[in-house]
Formats: structure tokens, C-alpha cells, sequence
């Protein structure tokens, strides 16, 4: 589907322009940014700049962890700031960060969750347990090579499919979750965290692409000819939009118009008194359009003032009188 990429570093990271790196991570110079560099207890964290819209998304981003023992990282949606970094070591650089959602790709047995799993954290949880291993599907967190996670959010559940570059080898995650709720606004940072102790590895990002689906403008409103005032004759009035394939609906009985209201299809005949037509427009893929409403008053012309005696020629001045027949 059609959207916006709100960050877009498909072709990798040759530079950091939109980017703030936090703590031990850091632009290694080879296109790709390193989360940890293979020294133990470390901690770094990238964040795009700017919030971006978390109502539904996808982001898709590829990572390669080489000399793999310890600790893992995240993908981290949070409302702390660009700065956010949490606790190493089981944080994985994640621990600590409140109003957030994390998908963590842990290789660390630190508390029963195995040496190579998943799983989704909020709030800053450690995020150890509960997790979802997954040995089973041939995925490797060892392995070394390029992992691409493919990430979409509809705004009810997130999926995560991670598959192995080399051996095409895939893991699916999903979870109901409501991300806008848990972080507490409909936008949000982005990004990701990554941890050592005792143990280390170098975690880098090789790619990352974030786009949200576009939002469907609103139809304009209708404009009305003639507009609304008052006149002495009945009106013809005609009804126009300036979305190209909107359907007008209007009322003239005063209440407001809906798409069960009679489609607007030639103008519309306004008789003697008052007259309200409120109308709206609706165009396929786009949202209806505000009520717009103009009032017509028609009234029989005031006759014309008769003058007494009439105009002509006289002998002796005239004391001329002016009247009118309508009441």
C-alpha cells in the first residue's frame, strides 16, 4: 500500500542526519551504525529524532550481530525522548525506559528465556521474561549473519517476521497490543537499544525504513450560486465541489445532512419564504466534508411608489404627493 516514509535509510546509514546516538553506540563508518562495538558492559541506544505517527505503521530494518555471546538488543517505540537509554547488561539498553514498547532480539540466557529469543516489553520492564524462543524455527541470534526484521502495526496488532538473510530460515511474532495507549500519545520516538555485560558483542544496523499509511484528505466543502440573502424571485440555487467525484447530499429541512441525505443531482428550486439548505460532499477515499449551510429568504417585490398628480407640464406649482400600494 501507499505511504510516507517517514525515515528512510534502505540504501544504509552513510549518514546520521535525522539520527541521535546515545551512550556506547556510535557511526562506525561502513554505512552501518553499531548499537555495541564488542566490548562488555556496554550500553547504546539510536533514536530518530523527531516522534513519528505509531497509530499503524511498518518499518522494516536489517541488523547483524557478530562475535554473538552477549546481550541482545531492541527495536524501542518510547515517549521519553531522543536521548532514551535504559539499563545494560538483561536491559539490553532498553530496562528503565518508561511509556515505551520493545521487541527484543536476545541471545543471553539471563533468567530461563534461552539463548535466542523474542518477545514484546512496555514500560521499561527487563526484558527477559516472559519470551518466546525461537530455536525451533532454524532462526539463529549466533548465527552472524544479516537479520532482516519485517515489522507492521495496524493499530491493533503488532507482527514481527524476522528471517535470516543467509538461510532464509523465519520467525513470525504477533501481539494485540495498543501502542498509542501505552506510550501515551499517537506519536512517538523510534528506534533502538542494544546491551552488553559480562559478555559482548557487536551489534550494527545495516538498513531502516519507517513509513506510515497516508491519511485520506477531506472532501472540500460545496459551495452554493447564488449564495445565501434575500431575494424577491424564486432561486435556482446549484450546488458545486471542487474534489474531483464528490457526491453532494443536502437537507432543506434544517437538519444536518448525511450520506442518507438526498444526493444533490440539479439545482435546487427555493420558493417563497425562508429557506436553509446545509449540504456535504463525500469523495471515494476521502472523508466527508464539513457542513456547510446558506439561507435563502424569498418575498414578492415591493411595488413600485406611484407619484400624485403625475409628471407633466403645469401653470401653477404642485404639491406632488408619493405612495405606495404595498402595505
Amino acid at each position: 500500500g501507499g505511504g510516507t516514509a517517514t525515515i528512510n535509510f534502505a540504501s544504509g546509514f552513510t549518514s546520521t542526519t535525522g539520527l541521535t546516538l546515545n551512550g556506547n553506540a556510535v557511526n562506525t563508518n561502513d554505512t552501518k551504525l553499531a548499537l555495541t562495538t564488542g566490548a562488555t558492559a556496554q550500553k547504546g541506544s539510536i533514536f530518530w529524532s523527531q516522534p513519528v505517527g505509531v497509530q499503524s505503521f511498518t518499518t522494516d530494518f536489517t541488523f547483524q550481530i557478530t562475535n554473538p555471546q552477549a546481550d541482545g538488543m531492541t527495536f524501542t517505540i518510547q515517549n521519553v525522548g531522543k536521548t532514551a537509554l535504559g539499563g545494560g547488561y538483561s536491559g539490553l539498553g532498553y530496562s528503565g525506559i518508561g511509556k515505551s514498547v520493545a521487541i527484543k532480539f536476545d541471545l543471553y540466557n539471563n533468567s530461563g528465556e534461552g539463548t535466542d529469543s523474542t518477545g514484546v516489553f512496555v514500560n521499561g520492564a527487563t526484558p527477559t521474561v516472559p519470551a518466546l524462543d525461537m530455536t525451533s524455527s532454524g532462526v539463529s541470534l549466533h548465527s552472524g549473519d544479516p537479520m532482516l526484521a519485517h515489522v507492521t502495526y495496524d493499530g491493533t496488532t503488532l507482527i514481527m517476521n524476522l528471517s535470516d538473510q543467509v538461510t532464509h530460515k523465519a520467525y513470525t511474532l504477533s501481539k494485540a497490543i495498543n501502542i498509542p495507549q501505552m506510550v501515551g500519545a499517537s506519536t512517538a520516538y523510534v528506534g533502538f537499544t542494544g546491551g552488553t555485560g559480562g559478555l559482548s558483542s557487536t551489534q550494527k544496523l545495516l538498513n531502516w525504513t519507517y513509513t506510515t499509511p497516508l491519511q485520506n484528505p477531506a472532501t472540500s466543502a460545496p459551495t452554493f450560486s447564488p449564495a445565501g440573502g434575500n431575494y424577491s424571485t424564486t432561486q435556482n440555487v446549484t450546488l458545486t465541489d471542487s474534489t474531483a467525484g464528490a457526491v453532494i447530499y443536502y437537507t432543506t429541512d434544517g437538519s444536518t445532512p448525511t450520506t442518507s441525505s438526498t444526493v444533490y443531482s440539479s439545482p435546487i428550486a427555493v420558493g417563497s419564504g425562508t429557506t436553509t439548505i446545509k449540504a456535504i460532499a463525500v469523495a471515494s477515499g476521502s472523508t466527508a466534508s464539513a457542513v456547510v449551510s446558506a439561507t435563502y429568504v424569498i418575498g414578492a417585490a415591493t411595488a413600485a411608489p406611484t407619484f400624485n398628480p403625475a409628471g407633466g407640464s403645469y401653470s401653477t406649482a404642485q404639491n406632488v404627493t408619493l405612495s405606495d400600494s404595498t402595505s
